[in-house]
């Protein structure tokens, strides 16, 4: 089982680098694909275990996309931080050579 995530996993080293190339293709447009190609080697691997047990696939999609949305909302934040502490940045800057142009 292992060596089937590990496998899964490893493609998208390969499969984003070939298709930024060959396909010519931009990341935006690549997410598509990968996400399909995610959730497809998701459900082969949820399948033999919905035999065995159908609420714990459902428990584990659930803690997955809670894990999905926390770490995009926190990626979020610290974008937002960052851009609040560049904007404060710059405006210091522009009160300070204001106040260095008038003496």
């Amino acid at each position: 089982m292992a060596l089937v995530f590990g496998a899964h996993f490893s493609s998208y080293t390969y499969i984003t680098p070939f298709l930024l190339r060959n396909a010519n293709s931009t990341m935006s447009t690549i997410t598509c694909p990968l996400l399909g190609f995610g959730m497809i080697g998701f459900a082969l691997v949820a399948m033999p275990l919905s035999q065995q047990s159908p609420i714990g696939v459902a428990v584990l999609a659930l803690v997955l996309v809670l894990v999905l949305v926390l770490v995009l909302v926190l990626v979020l934040a610290l974008a937002l931080a960052l851009a609040l502490v560049l904007v404060l940045v710059l405006a210091l800057a522009l009160v300070r050579a204001w106040g260095v142009s008038l003496g």
